[in-house]
């Protein structure tokens, strides 16, 4: 299994909390939650959102997008899927 590193700046701070891993496994997403991470549910929106920028700048040269459009893309894709939960 590859790990990504723990970046150096969290290992030395006492306040740093993990609240979310995620695995692909025969090309499906595993994923764990540490659903006391924050008290507010509106918070892991933001980590969402935050996630969706990181993942975005680390592939604009690959996908020919600024940042802020791929993040744009890939949460109207969230917003898509949270609409198909809706219908099922």
């Amino acid at each position: 299994m590859s790990e990504i590193k723990i970046p150096e700046a969290l290992t030395q701070n006492a306040h740093a909390k993990e609240v979310l891993r995620v695995w692909i496994v025969d090309n499906k997403l595993q994923i764990n939650v540490d659903p006391d991470g924050w008290s507010d549910p509106a918070f892991f929106g933001l980590a969402l959102a935050d996630v969706a920028f990181e993942i975005a700048k680390s592939k604009t040269k690959a996908w020919s997008l600024s940042a802020e459009a791929g993040q744009k893309l890939i949460l109207d894709n969230i917003k898509t899927m949270v609409g198909d939960f809706d219908d099922a």
